[in-house]
């Protein structure tokens, strides 16, 4: 058994997954940082996931992503926190959808953009004086993707990561 956890940036799937690895054992994956492994093993150089995006774009960043999404096939045990573009690609989600349970970090649309606006660099594929319009439309295109896929639900708007994390492992029976 694996536990995927997918959602919009910001939304807290690299701590939440770290925190679920530590409970139960498991071991923990980031896709973004295995991108970036990957990258530096092809390439030699050592660039960050939002750095390869804006440098060698969005069809070689996809690429690099559907890679790593298919070494992950045979884990187990293990927690996936993927990035937020992922279920856009079409084997991707494939993958995903065998490779384990799919959970749905849920974040409300203004703590997102908050979020993002509080990191020190925006996603990638946004840039600041368009900020606003392209968030509206990558939230609105990606909130019906992910209930698509979604086997479970998690809102964490007001959540304590306690919660999130007890809340996780209760709908999938993992609770001692």
């Amino acid at each position: 058994m694996n536990i995927i956890l997918f959602g919009h940036k910001g939304c807290g799937k690299t701590y939440v997954g770290k925190r679920l690895s530590t409970l139960l054992g498991w071991s923990f994956y980031d896709t973004d940082q295995l991108i970036e492994d990957l990258y530096k093993q092809q390439t030699g150089k050592e660039l960050s996931f939002r750095m390869i995006y804006q440098s060698e774009g969005a069809d070689f960043f996809r690429q690099l992503e559907r890679q790593v999404v298919g070494s992950l096939q045979k884990l187990d045990k293990a927690i996936i926190a993927v990035g937020g573009g992922t279920i856009l690609d079409e084997y991707s989600r494939n993958v995903l959808m065998h490779l384990g349970t799919l959970v749905f970090l849920n974040t409300e649309k203004n703590l997102v953009k908050q979020r993002l606006l509080a990191e020190p660099t925006l996603p990638a594929y946004m840039e600041k004086q368009e900020f606003q319009k392209i968030f509206q439309q990558i939230y609105e295109e990606r909130q019906p993707l992910y209930h698509a896929l979604q086997e479970y639900e998690v809102k964490i708007d007001s959540q304590s990561e306690h919660d999130v994390e007890n809340r996780i492992l209760a709908i999938l029976g993992l609770q001692s």
